[in-house]
């Protein structure tokens, strides 16, 4: 029997935010990836993780794009969360919890976190229907934002905007600013 499990994505960023997701029971974790990037507009072009966690947000287990651990036997004996590949594991077989919740981080350079809580689970799929979908939303995504050394964030609207005709000079400016000893070592900025 296939389930339709109902996810709530939330940001801390905004209160007003959110998106509904509704994907099968049978689906991938890479499935469920790729719908809230799909969501939230993400391009894909950054790594990211799914992290299993308890009631209070702490994670227990990590569903990664890649299989990072395959040369580090032992992992888990030095502490670190059991890891899993989200093409290879479906929600079904980690899922047990009824309002399990989990953690979506995207791009670890620049880290963007999401919360996700199971809010209703269906049995069977609606007919007509195509899952993994978006089934509800609240409010914009909440904009990228990015740290600097200083520990400010601050707004990236360039990197937003794929048709920007001052790309270049923008991401360069921006570099400038806030990592000019990589452009000029020893200026000790």
């Amino acid at each position: 029997m296939v389930f339709i499990y109902t996810f709530r994505l939330l940001s801390d960023q905004d209160e007003k935010f959110y998106r509904d997701i509704e994907i099968k029971s049978s689906h991938s974790f890479l499935d469920l990836h790729r719908i809230i990037q799909k969501c939230l507009g993400i391009d894909g072009c950054e790594l990211a993780s799914i992290f299993l966690t308890n009631p209070e947000w702490e994670k227990q287990k990590e569903f990664t794009l890649m299989d990072m651990m395959q040369d580090m036997p032992g992992a888990e004996e030095l502490g670190q969360l059991p890891v899993f590949v989200m093409e290879k594991e479906t929600l079904k077989d980690h899922i047990e919890d009824p309002h399990q919740r989990l953690l979506y981080e995207y791009d670890f350079l620049n880290p963007q976190t999401y919360f996700l809580e199971l809010s209703d689970v269906k049995k069977g799929a609606q007919h007509g229907k195509n899952y993994p979908r978006m089934a509800g939303s609240q409010g914009d995504v909440p904009q990228l934002k990015t740290s600097n050394f200083d520990g400010h964030s601050e707004t990236v609207d360039f990197l937003r905007d794929p048709d920007s005709e001052s790309d270049i000079e923008d991401v360069d400016n921006f570099l400038k600013n806030h990592f000019s000893d990589l452009f000029n070592p020893g200026s000790g900025k």
